[in-house]
């Protein structure tokens, strides 16, 4: 088994173990992951879009996009469009809505700033939060496995060197046994003496 074969696994650990720790950093740091229900935010986000929101920040602009909380009531998010500030307050609005959103929003209730848009992610994102989208996960993974050991050539010969009956290297008729016929007699046995009083 080569070097490269014996670190793989240590390897592919590593990364796991590094994407969980940048997943948890970015987390602390005020990042956050959101999907798009609806088409309001057409054509700049669609329904089924995901969006990568930074954290909050003490002034906004227009034409930001945020994600806010729309009363203190609700625990509901909306992602729209920064249209104008004005005493300390922001006004916002779909880019696919005619009119401006009926309320306006003050800076605490603001929970991101969208930096990044993930196409369709969303609906990726829906499926694997339910129970049968983890499990095919896991099935997909482990078929993943077994297709890469069935076709990885370094797997195939590793399989065949396995299966191969070991043989044992041709031996000389002395190294099997075969000694001469010299080598094999028994000895005799010493002769008894015989019981009696000695000739004189």
């Amino acid at each position: 088994m080569s070097f490269v074969r014996k670190i793989k696994p240590f390897l592919a650990a590593t990364l796991l173990c590094a994407i969980a720790i940048a997943g948890v950093l970015a987390w602390q740091g005020g990042y956050r992951l959101y999907i798009v229900h609806t088409g309001s935010m057409t054509p700049t986000l669609l329904a089924g879009d995901a969006v990568l929101d930074g954290p909050p920040k003490s002034t906004y602009r227009p034409g930001e996009i945020i994600t806010f909380r729309h009363s203190d009531l609700t625990t509901d998010l909306v992602t729209h469009s920064v249209i104008d500030v004005k005493g300390g307050m922001i006004h916002t609005k779909g880019d696919a809505n005619r009119t401006a959103d009926v309320w306006d929003i003050r800076p605490d209730q603001v929970q991101g700033v969208v930096i990044r848009r993930f196409p369709r992610m969303g609906y990726l994102l829906i499926f694997l939060r339910q129970p049968s989208g983890i499990a095919a996960v896991v099935i997909g993974g482990l078929a993943l496995i077994l297709m890469w050991r069935l076709l990885s050539p370094s797997a195939k010969e590793e399989t065949e060197s396995e299966s191969a009956p070991s043989q044992a290297p041709l031996s000389s008729p002395r190294q099997l046994g075969a000694t001469d016929p010299a080598a094999t007699q028994v000895p005799e046995p010493p002769a008894k003496a015989e019981s009696g009083n000695p000739s004189v």
